[in-house]
């Protein structure tokens, strides 16, 4: 299915997907409940949202963040929470302008994320973080919560390991900048 724009799903409610979905402008997780069901969402455009919004992924499904050539911005108003997002930028740019939650696992396939300055904005990943060809850069940090979770193949400015978390170190695992336990 192809839509233009995904905007603001009924506070309370919960949209299921049937299959996959692309978006290309904007994915707004505003209020209610986007569930994947296993499907995969490309976003071509930005995702916004606020802390009444919410994706969850099950199995494989997961957003996709595809610039195409384009710079996306992941926009909020709120702080709120994605299932399996994916960074497919190619040679684009991703900006992350505030901080926001990935519940389950980030995968920098391709591209450049770019963080937010500040300690206030910081992209939390509860799950694992994967690399391809992409990196997160940039004056924020990615900060890994959770217990036996994976860091492989991926690049990044700063990174921090919370409190009372384990986080295993996998092959070509790099931080050009800050590291902090």
């Amino acid at each position: 299915m192809l839509f233009r724009s995904l905007n603001r799903i009924a506070p309370g409610w919960s949209l299921n997907l049937g299959s996959a979905v692309t978006i290309n402008q904007l994915l707004d997780l505003s209020y209610g409940t986007l569930i994947d069901s296993g499907n995969v969402v490309t976003v071509n455009g930005s995702i916004s949202g606020t802390s009444s919004g919410t994706h969850i992924s099950t199995g494989t499904g997961k957003i996709v963040m595809n610039a195409l050539n384009t710079t996306n911005r992941a926009l909020k108003t709120g702080s709120f929470t994605l299932g399996n997002l994916e960074i497919a930028a190619g040679s684009a740019t991703v900006y992350d302008s505030i901080s926001f939650t990935v519940a389950k696992d980030l995968t920098l396939t391709s591209g450049n994320f770019v963080t937010s300055p500040g300690t206030a904005y910081i992209t939390t990943v509860q799950g694992n973080l994967f690399g391809g060809t992409g990196i997160a850069s940039g004056p924020g940090k990615i900060r890994m919560t959770g217990t036996s979770k994976l860091v492989t193949g991926v690049t990044v400015d700063s990174l921090e390991i919370a409190q009372y978390s384990s986080i295993k170190a996998g092959a070509n695992f790099n931080v050009n900048k800050g590291f902090l336990l």
